[in-house]
């Protein structure tokens, strides 16, 4: 850190001259003369107590410096008096006569006037002259230029003396008190002294004292009588010393003295840091090394709710990453709270701890969070800092100081609350402390608790210095070094009532604290059971504990620590909304705890697919991989609540399987040309590609669909990209991960597949592989390629068609795949329909399609000339076995038909039928 006294704190001391006055007796001044010869500015000072300044007055010209002499120009046409040069004194001295020097350069004319008084005469100055004005006691003088050209002066002489009857004093600081100067916040700066001293050599002015004043409190602040410092933040700091003089005596003096204040002591290390990079978007950190808990905020009954205390991504605490926690806001009514937001950091490993004060950082978005501490013996130091911690609500970088800290010191419990009806935001938390080796071994645990136990149940005992012996005793002895000593391959067993005294011992240590734990036996409380078993669940899943014991009650913890009759009371459902792990024991008066069963629940993330939404904004909180940004009230609209209404408004919908089909509903409100609302599919859900982009959107509601989305898709998104005027309206979302087909009251379709599907087993698929006289033979397929033409048959209804990772090898299809500019020319391009002319009446089958009558796109065709044939009706190929038609169904047949029994018919019989020697099944 970097001092200085201002003036190099010297002593500017005035040379004291006792003169012996017969006519009285007492002290005088000595008059002091000063001069001036030469000029380099038009103002300025001669010494500490003489000035001068010169003015344009009425003259032709502001005064200038030439040849080292002050020029002051003549007076303006119809002006008595030009420029002027003013000569002043300080206050508390008064000038008793000035010589005023003119150049060699021209002769001139002048008048002047005492303290602002009334003019002289006339003065005639020749070049190179003095003039002299005496007896005078003047705090100033003035001398104008009334001649009829310019006036050079070359310099002047001031006798002048105090006006006080005492002696002239000066202030000196000292920094006694304040031996170290590389000041940080939180230390003990000291205190500054000042010495007031009179003439030379220096001599201490009779009970003297200063007041003493800083210009910067949020640096220090400094005690106005005492001089003692407070040190408040990083910065540089001015701290005045003031002496007031004594009437008559002594004279008024102040000096100064400069203080740099850093904001941390350089040698604090880090020893928790979060800025939430290692977290997604609406995850709530919870357990692990830092036994993390988050709280939303809550609310009275039927008042507004709460704010939920999750991670964000986004950036508006001011943070390195675009990570950061929002806390949530309380809801409104009397005794609704805030969301909080804990952690608990270990501080005491097996060689070193940490003494002295830990110094805590974060960024926040400017809302009110309160920060405090829970461990006791450690307080909270900072602005207005009481036991309830501090609270800021001002923006950016925070700083919080915890005091109390020891070696001995196992961990220190962070809460940040928001205390208002507002979200807080987070980040980039930084908490450093002081390494210290540790002097006394750490006081050993001793697991379970002391209490009831089961007989039989061992002890455990642990000690966190590194290379220490715990030694014990079950006799009621205090622990020596000769006891017995810890081993965990052969704990203690508790059979019978005993206590416990336990001591950590190191050479080169002072001895642990001794611990005690008395246990007594007991039988023990049944096991705590979980409702739902553990694994992967929905968010918001509620888990209900029960024990079978009569009037036990049950604890648990959600942060990874091991429960103890201290912990969280079970009372109602545990309402699962981020991967957590319960612990929980039973506990009942006269009975042992039950032993502690777990169960880790891993909240599902994502939708399952099929999925549909056509919920408001209100739903999307407790939708599992749904999360919002900044969407509007909803909309009354049927099928497009969702309102869009600002730049950067989004909808994100996450699913972990492959995607075929998406469909929604969009509507635009004054949506102008040069607005832009996008749709986007993403894998990572971090770099995304458009889908589909908006420029223009009527006021009516678009129903869109598409059919190609990539199958590594994993994410969606709606966002307005950028808003130029209106909003957007979306719904009706749905997103399937198989092809939707729908067979009507035939029971066959058509269908050209975008991707590898399998089918129902309520449905068949079949390819064409041969066109015969007029009819085509069917093959039965299970699995298909993309882009595959084929027919389907089943009960007429909407059927969804699974995508597989894999598919069968298809050959020789004779169907084609229509994309819509296929167009019938009345002779070779058969499409699949119903016969409406014999013989074809009624029978399913593939007919001409008239001139100028398109293939839909996503229909099969045929393509085949045959010239005279008006249509194809079904011959199923032998591998299909028995092909089941229904009698209005019936194809053409050309050939021989044979019943079972093979005997020759002359049309097809209800029942099983040999058809060119193949078994077709009439219904």
């Amino acid at each position: 850190m970097k001092q200085k006294l201002l003036n190099s704190i010297r002593l500017r001391v005035w040379m004291l001259v006792a003169v012996l006055c017969t006519a009285f007796a007492g002290q005088a001044w000595a008059d002091t003369t000063v001069s001036i010869s030469s000029f380099s500015t038009t103002s300025g000072s001669i010494d500490t107590n003489i000035s001068y300044a010169s003015d344009k007055g009425d003259g032709t010209t502001a005064p200038v410096v030439s040849s080292k002499a002050l020029r002051i120009y003549k007076p303006s046409s119809g002006k008595t008096t030009g420029g002027y040069i003013t000569v002043t004194a300080a206050t508390g001295y008064k000038i008793s006569s000035i010589t005023i020097s003119n150049s060699s350069d021209k002769a001139g004319t002048i008048k002047y006037s005492v303290d602002g008084g009334s003019l002289s005469a006339n003065v005639s100055l020749a070049a190179s002259a003095e003039y002299t004005v005496n007896s005078l006691t003047a705090t100033s003088i003035s001398f104008y230029n009334c001649g009829s050209d310019r006036l050079s002066i070359a310099g002047f002489s001031v006798t002048y003396a105090s006006t006080a009857s005492g002696e002239e004093t000066t202030t000196t600081i000292s920094v006694a008190g304040i031996t170290n100067t590389n000041k940080y916040v939180s230390t003990v700066a000291g205190s500054l002294t000042a010495s007031v001293t009179y003439g030379t050599p220096a001599s201490a002015v009779p009970d003297a004292s200063v007041t003493w004043s800083g210009d910067n409190n949020e640096v220090a602040t400094i005690n106005a009588s005492t001089g003692a410092v407070t040190l408040v933040g990083a910065g540089t700091v001015t701290f005045t010393a003031t002496y007031a003089g004594s009437t008559g005596t002594y004279l008024s003096s102040s000096d100064t003295y400069e203080m740099t204040v850093t904001n941390e002591d350089p040698s604090l290390v880090k020893i928790w840091s979060e800025d939430f990079s290692s977290y997604k978007a609406d995850d709530v950190p919870s357990g692990g090394t830092y036994s993390y808990v988050c709280t939303n905020g809550t609310k009275t009954s039927g008042s507004t709710n709460g704010g939920t205390t999750a991670v964000k991504n986004e950036n508006l605490a001011g943070g390195a990453a675009a990570l950061e926690l929002l806390v949530g806001k309380k809801g409104s009514g009397d005794g609704a709270l805030g969301g909080s937001f804990t952690a608990t950091i270990p501080l005491l490993s097996s060689t070193y701890g940490y003494s002295g004060d830990l110094t805590l950082k974060y960024k926040t978005n400017g809302n009110s969070l309160n920060v405090k501490t829970t461990t006791d013996g450690i307080t909270v130091y900072g602005e207005a800092s009481t036991g309830a911690g501090i609270t800021y609500n001002t923006e950016g970088e925070h700083s919080i100081t915890f005091k109390g800290v020891t070696t001995s010191t196992e961990d220190i419990t962070i809460v940040f609350t928001a205390t208002t009806t507002n979200n807080v935001r987070i980040d980039d938390i930084v908490l450093k402390g002081k390494q210290a080796a540790l002097t006394v071994v750490a006081t050993p645990t001793i697991s379970p608790a002391e209490g009831a136990v089961v007989s039989g149940t061992e002890v455990t005992m642990t000690c966190l210095t590194d290379g220490a012996t715990i030694y014990y005793t079950t006799d009621g002895t205090t622990p020596t070094s000769e006891s017995t000593a810890y081993n965990p391959a052969s704990k203690p067993t508790i059979t019978v009532a005993t206590t416990i005294n336990a001591i950590g011992i190191k050479a080169g240590l002072t001895n642990s604290a001794v611990v005690s734990a008395s246990y007594t036996i007991a039988a023990p409380c049944a096991t705590p059971t979980f409702s739902v078993a553990e694994g992967v669940v929905d968010k918001g899943t509620k888990v209900t504990l029960s024990c079978e014991t009569d009037d036990a009650t049950i604890y648990y913890t959600t942060d990874g620590s091991t429960p103890t009759t201290s912990s969280s009371v079970y009372s109602s459902a545990i309402t699962i909304n981020a991967t957590q792990t319960i612990q929980a024991i039973a506990a009942k008066e006269g009975l042992a705890n039950s032993v502690v069963v777990s169960a880790t629940y891993t909240v599902r993330d994502f939708v399952n697919l099929p999925f549909t939404y056509n919920t408001g904004r209100s739903g999307i909180e407790t939708t599992t991989g749904m999360t919002q940004s900044g969407l509007g009230s909803d909309y009354d609209a049927t099928y497009t609540k969702l309102k869009f209404d600002g730049t950067g408004d989004y909808l994100v919908l996450k699913f972990n399987s492959a995607p075929v089909v998406l469909s929604y509903s969009i509507t635009g409100n004054g949506f102008s040309n040069s607005s832009i609302f996008k749709v986007q599919y993403s894998a990572d859900g971090s770099s995304y590609t458009d889908l589909k982009s908006y420029t223009s959107l009527g006021g009516s509601t678009t129903d869109e669909a598409f059919y190609n989305i990539p199958t590594t898709a994993r994410y969606i998104k709606w966002v307005y990209t950028s808003k130029s005027s209106g909003n957007v309206g979306l719904g009706n979302i749905k997103l399937v991960e198989a092809e939707q087909v729908t067979i009507g009251a035939t029971g066959y379709t058509t269908h050209v597949t975008t991707h590898k599907l399998s089918f129902p087993t309520d449905m068949k698929a079949y390819i064409v592989t041969a066109t015969e006289s007029s009819y085509v033979t069917l093959s039965e397929v299970a699995k298909v390629p993309a882009d595959e033409a084929i027919i389907l048959n089943a009960t007429a209804g909407t059927y969804n068609l699974p995508v597989t990772e894999s598919a069968d090898n298809v050959f020789g299809n004779l169907l084609l795949a229509s994309d819509g500019s296929v167009i019938g020319n009345g002779s070779t391009i058969f499409a699949l329909g119903v016969g409406k002319v014999d013989p074809y009446v009624g029978q399913v089958g593939f007919y001409l399609v008239k001139e100028e009558v398109a293939v839909p796109a996503g229909k099969a065709y045929l393509e085949v000339a045959a010239p005279g044939v008006k249509g194809f009706t079904f011959n199923f190929d032998i591998v299909t076995g028995v092909n089941a038609i229904a009698k209005s169904q019936e194809p053409r047949v050309n050939g021989q038909i044979f019943n079972l029994a093979g005997q020759k018919m002359s049309k097809l019989q209800k029942g099983v039928n040999i058809v060119n020697g193949k078994k077709v099944l009439v219904k």
